[in-house]
């Protein structure tokens, strides 16, 4: 979090929802308690705040014995006023991310300005987001093949996939969107990954989504955490991702797992491990706070959607493709 350098609001709820997903909810409060965002007099005297909003973050404003607001040296110097405290910040975001599971920056916004004038949290309703149904999807991605290779290999197995399905080519690959019942897809990716080197297989529906990466045709992701390989059950799935580096060179280990977490197969391997581990007496771990991975996501990582917004930092931007 950048401290006393030019800021707008937009990228102070980024970080502070970076902030959420990455600290315990104890040490944040203490980090949080520590800080203040403030702004020149007309941003602050303006009427309503705007996710373009110049601010500045710093130390809190510090109350002496006599009562006195003392502000910091630097505030002072630059004659800013205060925007909002750390402390109201994170509990107007939080009261926002228990609401909504796909909150935006407008969002955000608003239960801003509400608070700033009612001294309360907005309450909102979630049930008409997402105006494209989400569809039952199964999605597999062949990086560094080409769509005349994908082709010929439909063709040679006399399959009907593309007559009401979608075959998407990229700079990167081919993408195979199964939208129908019945569709194949998932045969279609164990027998072709055997013609290539990497093969991706993502299956979508309104519980998450999950995936299955292969290389020269065998499974290698998602596996057994290494920890708890001589377990038989209550064990933790994991991605592996320096195989999804390998497959995509491109991409970024730290980027990969926060994107490969949402996988529900694998969140539901942990809930129930660490049910597991409460049952032994060992500290509880706390639970996730939904996020966004990267700034310009569409999509929360407890969102069946996000899939897209990993699949198109993989380069697969397939979303706008499918039907409404």
């Amino acid at each position: 979090m950048r401290l006393e350098q030019p800021i707008t609001l937009k990228d102070v709820f980024f970080c502070f929802l970076e902030k959420i997903k990455s600290s315990t909810k104890m040490n944040l409060i203490v980090e949080l308690e520590s800080i203040c965002v403030y702004a020149e007099s007309e941003t602050c005297f303006k009427g309503e705040c705007s996710l373009s909003d110049v601010c500045w973050i710093s130390k809190k404003v510090v109350v002496d014995d006599s009562g006195k607001e003392i502000f910091p040296e630097f505030v002072v110097r630059k004659g800013l006023l205060l925007y909002c405290s750390g402390l109201d910040l994170y509990d107007i975001i939080y009261n926002m991310l228990i609401q909504k599971s796909d909150v935006t920056y407008e969002d955000l916004l608003c239960g801003l300005n509400y608070f700033l004038y009612n001294d309360g949290y907005i309450s909102i309703n979630n049930n008409n987001k997402d105006s494209k149904k989400l569809l039952k999807l199964d999605i597999g991605v062949f990086p560094t093949m080409s769509l005349e290779t994908m082709m010929n290999e439909l063709e040679r197995r006399k399959s009907n996939f593309k007559q009401k399905n979608l075959i998407l080519s990229y700079p990167n690959g081919v993408v195979l969107v199964g939208i129908t019942e019945n569709n194949d897809c998932v045969t279609l990716c164990d027998l072709i990954s055997y013609k290539s080197m990497w093969s991706l297989y993502i299956a979508v529906n309104s519980n998450g989504w999950m995936h299955r990466l292969h290389k020269n045709g065998v499974s290698v992701s998602p596996s057994k955490n290494k920890d708890d390989r001589s377990l038989k059950k209550n064990f933790r799935l994991e991605a592996q991702i320096q195989f999804f580096v390998e497959c995509f060179p491109y991409t970024e280990p730290n980027i990969l797992k926060n994107y490969l977490e949402s996988d529900y197969h694998i969140a539901s391997f942990f809930k129930q491990w660490k049910k597991q581990q409460k049952k032994k007496g060992l500290p509880e771990l706390e639970d996730k706070i939904p996020h966004y991975v990267l700034r310009d996501d569409q999509y929360m990582s407890n969102n069946p959607r996000q899939v897209f917004d990993f699949l198109r930092y993989l380069s697969f931007p397939i979303e706008d493709e499918l039907p409404v």
